[in-house]
């Protein structure tokens, strides 16, 4: 058998529906949002929230700590979809982000992706967007392309539903703790930083 009959017997639904099971990194629908800050150690920013009341799922990547968010279902509105990039933040990611910028003198950047199944074509569509939060107002929107680009893979996974916080590596996340913990932590994090 030539390799010209190899590729004439390849039963093309079989081999794609294999692909799609194997494809553990399949985006899901849903909102999600991912704020992405300065400071460089997780443990440090879920003390400073905590000190703060503020509750978050908290993660560390290459370029600094991002704090992750699903959307309850009732958050989205699908028209909001046609305004594009003037697409309002939900108003539970735009306080999360506004209390962000307060304790972060640098602001935030909130990416958020809104996603849904496709109806034309198999797969999940949908739109990114970015917005900057500087002491504690939302700002100019940017180019969510471009500030994927420059972030660590693991934030367009986290957007896309590829994963979640649960799927990442125990040791990049950290929990928010109570005051006591948390004012130890920053006296900690400041002693080795020479403060």
């Amino acid at each position: 058998m030539n390799e010209d009959d190899e590729l004439f017997n390849i039963d093309l639904d079989r081999e794609f529906e294999l692909l799609m099971q194997a494809d553990k990194v399949r985006a899901k629908p849903g909102g999600v949002a991912v704020i992405l800050t300065p400071v460089a150690e997780a443990a440090d920013l879920a003390a400073l929230m905590s000190l703060r009341g503020i509750s978050g799922e908290v993660l560390s990547t290459q370029a600094g700590t991002i704090v992750w968010q699903r959307l309850a279902a009732d958050e989205s509105d699908p028209f909001d979809a046609l305004l594009g990039d003037e697409r309002p933040i939900p108003p539970s990611v735009d306080a999360l982000a506004a209390a962000l910028s307060e304790i972060i003198p640098y602001g935030v950047v909130v990416l958020m992706a809104w996603l849904e199944s496709g109806d034309v074509e198999p797969g999940v569509s949908g739109q990114i967007t970015a917005r900057r939060y500087v002491r504690g107002e939302a700002e100019e929107k940017l180019a969510a392309g471009l500030i994927l680009n420059t972030c660590d893979p693991l934030v367009e996974d986290l957007l896309l539903g590829r994963v979640t916080p649960e799927d990442v590596d125990e040791s990049a996340r950290a929990q928010t703790t109570g005051r006591f913990a948390a004012i130890k932590r920053l006296r900690r994090s400041l002693k080795e930083r020479g403060w």
